[in-house]
């Protein structure tokens, strides 16, 4: 409040007290001159009303009136040391780096899955089952029943695709580098 208090006192003198010199200032001067003084009066208004609710406050939470209050101390042992200290936290800790952080591993790895529908692929499958024989030769077997085992392996290779798996892959690589 002091600055403005201050601000109002300049500008006060620059628009009554000093005489006007012949060509020195013009009416639209004078004007802003004017304008910027209550403009600052209506801050200080503000800050004086501000003032007020805060007591008001003060008096309506603590039920005695502010008297000498003093600022709060800051807890310095809990501070970084130094700023590249605390730069090295903030990137390690911040939520929002934290989130773009997983944005851009997700992006990469749907580069890496469109990456891989250009591969080859191998399935492979083993199976054991046990039933009952139904045809007179197999009936002969000891106890009627049969054991069968299977096993496969299948090998895909891309040819031709018409070119849709390298789009893909064109179109996750721009959506993880923009």
């Amino acid at each position: 409040m002091f600055t403005v208090r201050s601000i109002l006192a300049c500008l006060r003198e620059q628009i009554l007290f000093r005489p006007h010199q012949a060509g020195e200032r013009t009416r639209t001067n004078i004007a802003q001159a004017e304008a910027r003084r209550a403009a600052a009066q209506a801050e200080l208004s503000l800050a004086h009303a501000e003032a007020k609710r805060a007591q008001a406050t003060y008096r309506q939470v603590i039920g005695d009136e502010p008297g000498n209050l003093t600022g709060g101390k800051v807890p310095v042992k809990m501070l970084p040391a130094n700023i590249d200290k605390a730069l090295a936290i903030a990137a390690k800790q911040h939520p929002a780096l934290l989130a773009k952080r997983h944005l851009a591993e997700g992006a990469m790895f749907n580069v890496a899955v469109s990456e891989g529908k250009l591969l080859p692929t191998v399935k492979g499958a083993i199976g054991i089952g046990r039933g009952e024989r139904v045809s007179a030769i197999d009936a002969m077997a000891f106890d009627g029943s049969a054991t069968e085992q299977k096993a496969g392996i299948e090998l895909k290779v891309p040819i031709y695709q018409g070119g849709k798996a390298a789009a893909e892959v064109r179109r996750s690589k721009e959506a993880a580098f923009d």
